[in-house]
């Protein structure tokens, strides 16, 4: 931190005070402890040499007033409280680090495994469940892939988000249904193109009925 940077924190209009406090030419007013202390990320009693200034790496990692107050209660307990706080926060920690994932999760319908091509399924046959599985913005549900027909984008297995709508453009991938049968293809001019080349193309002039447009797979 330079002195103007310093200056500045403090309330001083120029460094010259800071230059002479530093120098040994001018004392630190009292009024001005507890900004000088807050500016340098430190305690009044670090400020003035009554406590050692223990270096850490979260030294300059600045406080909120929350953290400040946590801070001066927790050194202000006995070393049975200090056990028992650093137990509790060990515990809170070790499940935020490994449930991270979890703030991000939401329940979809899931829709089962669909025809991506060769093997067909019917809507009556599709079991409906619920799942929770990471959110994707614009998202409405989620099925799953069967057949080969659409790698190597998608593999029999894989789960797709869905969004619900017709409005869907030349090249895009959606879910259809054709003569009554669940396709996840590509949007073609020409009909219902797979991406696998051994698939032939679902001609444009069949029944198709946009479902949705896919909107990526679900990351295992």
């Amino acid at each position: 931190m330079t002195q103007e940077e310093l200056a500045s924190r403090i309330g001083y209009r120029h460094k010259t005070s800071i230059n002479k406090i530093e120098s040994g030419k001018q004392k630190i007013m009292q009024d001005k402890i507890l900004a000088f202390a807050k500016a340098l990320q430190i305690t009044p009693e670090q400020l003035m040499g009554w406590e050692p200034i223990v270096k850490s790496s979260l030294v300059n990692v600045p406080l909120s007033d929350a953290e400040a107050v946590v801070i001066k209660k927790y050194r202000a307990i006995d070393d049975r409280g200090r056990s028992n706080v650093d137990a509790v926060l060990d515990q809170e920690y070790y499940w935020s680090q490994n449930h991270e994932y979890e703030k991000d999760v939401v329940e979809y319908l899931y829709l089962g495994k669909v025809a991506a091509a060769g093997t067909e399924v019917y809507p009556g046959d599709i079991p409906l469940e619920r799942i929770r599985e990471r959110r994707l913005d614009g998202a409405d549900f989620m099925v799953g892939v069967s057949g080969d027909s659409m790698e190597p984008t998608f593999f029999d297995g894989d789960r797709v988000y869905v969004k619900k709508t017709t409005d869907i453009e030349f090249g895009d991938i959606g879910l259809f249904i054709v003569n009554g049968c669940y396709y996840i293809k590509e949007y073609a001019p020409d009909g219902l193109r797979s991406h696998n080349p051994k698939y032939s193309l679902i001609p444009k002039d069949r029944e198709i009925i946009v479902v949705g447009k896919v909107l990526g797979k679900v990351e295992k």
